[in-house]
């Protein structure tokens, strides 16, 4: 009972470490995707 608790918390962390790393490259992208706006050309890398 006590383990599955756990396991249900270590999850609820990982989804959340994942989330964030995720809105983390999304805004990367955003930031790079206004760059490239302000700039007028659009650069592929």
């Amino acid at each position: 009972m006590r383990a599955s608790r756990l396991r249900r918390e270590n999850n609820s962390r990982r989804r959340a470490v994942i989330r964030k790393r995720k809105q983390r490259i999304i805004e990367r992208r955003e930031k790079w995707f206004r760059i490239v706006n302000r700039e007028g050309t659009p650069k592929i890398e």
